[in-house]
């Protein structure tokens, strides 16, 4: 109960952490828009720029850049692995190019790798042939019918995957600051042969202990299971070997081992069942290879994005490849599960219909645990137009290898094929339609030379070739791919991925997308959080501790900025305290003034008034005074107490002017400072609370991962 108590809280902690502050509200509506471009189709600066420009106006947000192509070229600047390098980054580097770009736009770049396979001459396969994938017949891929390449052994070690692929990659994220890596053709050689690889030495010999079929400590001992009850596999649980006791030590040839991978029994006359044993071997290389690349990755750059791409038939990709994504899906923040017409039967109708259904499994197949986003080849959708033209294409070469030929019924076939393509070119170029059906018309009545049929027979192809290569605007109809893509939103994921930015150029698209697409908003995998451990945990787990680190180290700064202003503040509040105290002085000295200046205004009105008096009266024995005019003053008497009190009046008067002066002025002084002081402490109360805040958050997110830790722990105590 206690187990179960703390799993049920721990949940509710992350849940609730993860939830909107007002509510349990709808998440963003946000879509993933992802665009595949080949870093081979960049030829200079402007190209790039073009790319990345393009990407944006239409809608994308995430580009992945393939730069090691299938054949295992590499289209990075590199010094270790000089030999792949391909001959035109001499002059120019197209990531580095497409990075500038994008960053300027604000684009996400995934730099993107093809795994495990290789050109049949490219340093590896040359120069480490053992790295190779092996069939019975100890042949490589490369021997197979319309084979791609040489597929790697992705299980030996040391080989292929760490000691070339992994350190790749390591170069690549220490020269580019690229925001994530990208894995394509992350599988065995399921597409070549998947019951015929692999069978190297390493293989052979190490499935026997991942798969645990002996024990080690007695390599050569053989143990019965016990005979229970009279079906021999109930028996399976009391610890019995399955290996041949002679397997290590007789010896047995490639084939015979390989056939026991494949068509052995674990238990004695018991059914054929060793191959469930060989795929489960071959899943488990593949999650712990991502698991591995992964954990080196990250080593460098800790918030490194991971993506990859995948069928989107989990099961049947782990039985026939070892591909079951939903095994490694939490090493990656997203994966692009191919939905394309070459991994869905019938024609475009049949197709929408099981794109939907298609498109339901992928996101029930998910369970939270990764983002999932459907891979759609632009060029496959098109696929009834292109079918078509290279249907017209062949008729017509084979009027130009034998232009003595009846153009009859060939033309007839032209017609035919013409006539479904044709309301689609009017549309687009209604003259050009115009001129194809005459053509086509006017072959049953060519005359004239041999040579003269075969260059009408060969300027005709080159018109219609023209449709696949340079096609007139609007003759690939944007409708046929925003139908996909409305098909895709019914069914939940409208998160999608073209393959094909070339592709999309030469048939004329790109001006069609932002109309296909909509708006751009955010990535998925950037904005809705999983609820399950996930790469996409640890990565924003990763971010948040190094922002409350960032925030601790702002804290550590406001505190010192906060004690440098502390001290710059010290003397402006003695300034202000002093200026207080003088202007209390001033105000008393101000009041004395006052009072003196009113006691001497008395004692002036005081004699004023006697000499009034006396002048009217008039002294005994002096003359009076002589009249003044009419428009002057009548002088007053030169008295010495008068003129001294005059003069000590105006003494006075300039003292308390200058005292009000200094009054005013000090009192300004101390207003300017004060809203200096509350203007400061204003500011520093707000930082304060800002950086409150934002601890608050981290400590709520180290609280998340804490409890995610938890949740794991009690699961495998559980298991």
């Amino acid at each position: 109960m206690r187990t179960r108590a703390l799993l049920i809280g721990a949940c509710l902690v992350a849940f609730l952490a993860f939830c909107p502050a007002e509510g349990l509200a709808q998440e963003p509506a946000v879509e993933g828009r992802v665009v595949f471009a080949r870093a081979r189709d960049i030829g200079d600066q402007a190209g790039a720029e073009a790319l990345v420009k393009s990407c944006r106006q239409a809608g994308f947000n995430v580009l992945v850049l393939q730069v090691k192509e299938p054949d295992g070229a590499i289209y990075f600047s590199s010094k270790r692995f000089l030999g792949a390098r391909a001959p035109s980054l001499a002059k120019f580097d197209p990531l580095k190019a497409v990075l500038d770009a994008a960053g300027k736009e604000g684009l996400i770049v995934h730099a993107g790798l093809c795994a495990f396979l290789e050109g049949a001459s490219s340093p590896p396969v040359n120069d480490h042939p053992k790295w190779a994938a092996l069939s019975p017949l100890e042949k490589t891929t490369a021997a197979l019918e319309d084979s791609p390449g040489v597929w790697m052994c992705p299980a030996r070690r040391p080989g292929y995957a760490d000691r070339y692929l992994i350190p790749m990659i390591e170069e690549l994220l220490k020269n580019y600051a690229v925001d994530g890596i990208h894995l394509d053709h992350l599988s065995f050689a399921g597409g070549a042969g998947p019951d015929s690889f692999c069978f190297c030495d390493y293989c052979v010999r190490e499935f026997p202990r991942r798969s645990r079929l002996f024990y080690p400590a007695l390599p050569g001992e053989s143990f019965e299971p016990p005979r229970l009850v009279p079906d021999p596999l109930a028996g399976w649980k009391g610890g019995a070997t399955a290996l041949p006791a002679d397997y290590f030590t007789e010896l047995r040839s490639r084939k015979v081992m390989s056939e026991y991978m494949l068509l052995g029994s674990y238990v004695k006359r018991g059914p054929s069942d060793m191959d469930y044993f060989f795929y489960t071997y071959r899943t488990d290389v593949i999650r712990d290879f991502c698991a591995e690349v992964f954990r080196r990755a990250r080593a460098i750059s800790p918030k490194l994005e991971f993506s990859a791409r995948a069928h989107w038939n989990a099961p049947a990709a782990g039985r026939f490849a070892g591909q079951r994504w939903t095994d490694f899906g939490q090493w990656f923040d997203f994966l692009v599960l191919d939905v394309d017409r070459s991994h869905l039967p019938g024609e475009f109708a049949t197709y929408r219909k099981l794109l939907a259904d298609v498109a339901f499994y992928m996101v029930a197949s998910s369970r939270s645990l990764v983002h999932v986003y459907a891979g759609l080849s632009v060029e496959d959708i098109y696929r009834e137009e292109r079918r078509v033209i290279q249907t017209m294409v062949e008729i017509l070469e084979d009027l130009t290898a034998n232009p003595d030929k009846d153009p009859k019924d060939p033309a007839a076939k032209l017609r035919a094929a013409f006539g479904r393509i044709r309301a689609s070119l009017a549309g687009a170029d209604k003259k050009l339609a115009g001129e194809l059906e005459s053509e086509i018309a006017s072959l049953p009545g060519i005359t004239g030379s041999t040579q003269k049929r075969a260059q009408i027979y060969t300027s005709l192809g080159t018109r219609v070739r023209r449709l696949i290569t340079d096609p007139p605007a609007g003759f690939y109809q944007a409708r046929k791919l925003g139908e996909a893509i409305q098909d895709l939103r019914g069914a939940g994921t409208g998160s999608v991925a073209l393959e094909g930015a070339a592709a999309m150029r030469r048939l004329k698209l790109w001006n069609s997308l932002p109309g296909i697409l909509g708006p751009a908003g955010q990535e998925p995998y950037r904005v809705r959080p999983l609820r399950t451990p996930s790469a996409q945990m640890v990565r924003l787990f990763l971010e948040k501790q190094e922002q409350l680190a960032g925030a601790r180290a702002q804290m550590e700064l406001l505190n010192r900025r906060l004690e440098e202003v502390n001290a710059l503040l010290k003397p402006l509040r003695t300034r202000v305290d002093d200026y207080e105290l003088t202007e209390r002085e001033k105000v008393a000295r101000l009041d004395g003034l006052l009072l003196e200046f009113d006691t001497i205004k008395q004692e002036l009105a005081r004699k004023l008034t006697e000499l009034e008096q006396e002048g009217s009266t008039g002294t005994p024995g002096l003359p009076s005074p002589p009249k003044a005019g009419p428009d002057e003053e009548e002088p007053l008497p030169e008295d010495a107490d008068y003129a001294t009190l005059r003069r000590k009046l105006r003494e006075k008067m300039e003292e308390i002017k200058i005292a009000t002066g200094q009054r005013e002025r000090a009192e300004e002084v101390t207003i300017q400072l004060r809203a200096s002081l509350e203007k400061a402490h204003a500011a520093l109360m707000q930082q304060k609370q800002e950086y409150l805040y934002y601890i608050s958050i981290l400590i709520a997110v180290v609280c998340i991962g804490l409890a995610v830790v938890l949740v794991v722990t009690m699961l495998r105590h559980r298991r």
